[in-house]
């Protein structure tokens, strides 16, 4: 028997051998389980965290683009009436400056005209006026040439000059007309 007891010492001794590594190996694969449960929790912790601020971060940037997208609505609405009222406006401005460019231009033409007939009519009678004045002029010097010749003949005639003889035929004396210059003074 002591044999077997020996055997059964050695296989209880092995076995109580094999139960502290199952043990220790137990423990340790409990506590690397609860590890890894730990980390498995922390990283669906984190996962769900970082699902939730996308999910909140999403809902801003959704509201915050609808927001925008409003407002560039607007701004391209008040964009597009202020445009078409300028366009309008610089419209109804640009007509009224091309009427009244042509009205200008029109009674610029009529005002030539009108000034050119009145020119044509004041040049006729300015023309007239010199012919007739000039007419009268060599009138008016022809008629002094003749009374002061006549006037300075009868004298002469009536003074009988030294120079001319008795028994003679008396002769035409160049007189000197004073010139109009010379009778104004």
């Amino acid at each position: 028997m002591s044999f077997m007891q020996q055997d059964s010492i050695g296989a209880n001794k092995e076995l109580c051998d094999y139960l502290k590594k199952a043990r220790t190996e137990f423990t340790e694969h409990t506590i690397a389980s609860a590890e890894s449960i730990t980390v498995m929790d922390h990283y669906l912790g984190l996962k769900i965290g970082v699902k939730n601020l996308n999910t909140k971060y999403q809902q801003e940037l959704n509201v915050t683009m609808g927001d925008m997208a409003k407002e560039n609505d607007k701004l391209q609405d008040e964009f597009s009436s202020t445009f078409s009222t300028l366009d309008a406006n610089f419209v109804t401005r640009t007509n009224e400056l091309h009427s009244a460019v042509n009205d200008s231009l029109m009674q610029d033409r009529e005002n030539k005209e009108a000034t050119d007939a009145i020119l044509e009519t004041s040049m006729k009678q300015v023309t007239l006026l010199q012919e007739k004045h000039g007419q009268a002029v060599s009138k008016i010097r022809d008629k002094a040439e003749q009374s002061l010749t006549k006037d300075y003949q009868i004298q002469n005639t009536k003074n009988c000059r030294v120079d001319q003889r008795e028994n003679e035929t008396p002769k035409k004396l160049a007189i000197i007309v004073p010139s109009l210059r010379r009778l104004r003074r």
